[in-house]
């Protein structure tokens, strides 16, 4: 008997791996053909079973003409009796494509299943602090592609959030003022939303095109509109958390939940596990600001392998002294050891290290 094929619409989320759907989560674990869009994060494609056939069958804003409404390679691998799951950037249904992905797949009698996922719009607002609405300051939302501003009619006291706009963003703000919004109307560009390259620009609809001038166009990225960005300087939380920015590799030996990395992450850190766990990154790796050794088995397993010689001159922060001297066999030229022998200790020790760093 023919095995039936079956689609999932996933979900992936503004790019944060820990902001996907348990559901998203779920399917991407035990995936055997996963179709992902191109800006769907290295970090989230990682979670797929290292067996599974990666198809990336998106594409970026402008980089040419779609002809179908859901990808020929998708109907093919489903039709073939494969569980396929579509992984799109933030929800299917907001200016994914996935209503017209789920009509094709009906007219093809193929079934399929609608997994929701946070949107563009939720993450960059959430993480760039600005609330899309607020009791004083706005009571509605509007969402439209930069294309599409010239039918935004009259806005007055609402947050306005342009998909895809960044290259014809004069064009749109411009718009927005003619419709009749007030020059120094409060706007901010974000870009790789939820991301350890989250990057916001505040300004206004009549100076904010200047201040992204030259910023690479494809870059996922969206604007928000609105009396609600001024609210930024006061509850922006992302940027400020004690590793925003940094990049630290946690030694590890063995699969599984790392209550350290957790940690480490909640506090902004960008946290790579490695050599034995699961999902770890291709290399060549990005340069990495610290690396933490939890114990002397871990110190030994990364440093003895081929990231030790690149890693030796990286500064590192120990926990016991057992780890320590395992570092500084392997010639590791920095080595903090934390001051008591507990998680929490060599955590605190990773902030004061890279502070300093």
């Amino acid at each position: 008997m023919k095995r039936e094929g079956f689609v999932y619409l996933v979900g992936a989320g503004p790019g944060d791996p820990r902001l996907l759907t348990m559901r998203a989560y779920e399917l991407l674990r035990s995936a055997e053909v996963v179709a992902h869009d191109e800006l769907v994060t290295p970090a989230i494609l990682a979670l797929a079973p290292r067996d599974a056939e990666m198809l990336p069958v998106g594409r970026r804003h402008g980089s040419g003409t779609v002809t179908h409404r859901l990808h020929p390679v998708v109907l093919e691998r489903a039709r073939a009796g494969h569980a396929v799951v579509r992984l799109k950037c933030g929800d299917p249904l907001i200016f994914g494509r996935g209503g017209e992905e789920a009509e094709e797949l009906a007219e093809a009698g193929i079934a399929y299943e609608i997994v929701p996922g946070i949107s563009a719009a939720l993450g960059a607002a959430a993480y760039a602090g600005i609330p899309l609405t607020h009791r004083v300051h706005s009571s509605a939302v509007t969402f439209a592609t930069g294309h599409d501003a010239d039918g935004i009619d009259r806005p007055r006291g609402e947050t306005i959030v342009l998909y895809m706009s960044v290259r014809t963003l004069t064009h749109s703000l411009d718009r927005l003022i003619a419709r009749g919004l007030k020059p120094s109307t409060p706007a901010a560009y974000v870009a790789s939303a939820t991301t350890p390259d989250q990057r916001v620009i505040v300004g206004t609809l009549v100076d904010l095109p200047g201040k992204v001038a030259g910023v690479d166009p494809s870059v996922p990225a969206l604007i928000i509109v609105g009396a609600v960005v001024a609210l930024r300087e006061r509850i922006a939380w992302f940027e400020r958390r004690p590793l925003a920015g940094r990049r630290l590799l946690v030694a590890r030996t063995r699969p599984g939940r790392s209550a350290i990395a957790a940690e480490l992450r909640a506090l902004g850190a960008e946290v790579l596990e490695a050599p034995d766990v699961e999902a770890v990154p291709p290399a060549p790796w990005p340069p990495i600001d610290l690396v933490v050794l939890p114990n002397s088995s871990a110190a030994d397993a990364i440093l003895s392998g081929e990231l030790g010689e690149e890693l030796r001159h990286v500064p590192m922060v120990a926990l016991g002294r057992r780890a320590e001297q395992v570092a500084r066999h392997h010639g590791a030229r920095r080595v903090v050891r934390a001051n008591e022998n507990s998680p929490k200790s060599l955590v605190a020790a990773a902030v004061s290290a890279v502070g300093v760093a």
